[in-house]
């Protein structure tokens, strides 16, 4: 079973990241196929516009049997990085577990 693992956080050291990746560790220690995504390494398009990183991500997240996503909330809302994710690479996620 294939896991993709989303950081959404931009900051280097964040809480969440660290967490996320503790996640990633325990999972692959079980025998998990683990992808994770920082998404402080691609370039992220602005909602409705898809950049040729948003459709790495896109392949990715279709591979992926399940999703773990990482955020820190902002004004009780998503930051902007995961809500370009959202917005243009979760078409194919039907069926899938979060």
């Amino acid at each position: 079973m294939k896991t993709v693992i989303i950081s959404s956080s931009l900051r280097e050291e964040s809480k969440g990241k660290l967490m996320l990746k503790a996640v990633a560790e325990k999972l692959k220690a079980k025998g998990a196929d683990v992808d994770f995504i920082d998404c402080r390494e691609f370039e992220l398009g602005h909602t409705f516009r898809t950049t040729d990183d948003m459709e790495k991500i896109k392949e990715r997240i279709a591979k992926a049997d399940n999703l773990v996503i990482g955020m820190a909330v902002y004004c009780y809302t998503v930051n902007d990085s995961l809500k370009s994710v959202l917005d243009n690479c979760f078409e194919n996620v039907n069926h899938k577990l979060y």
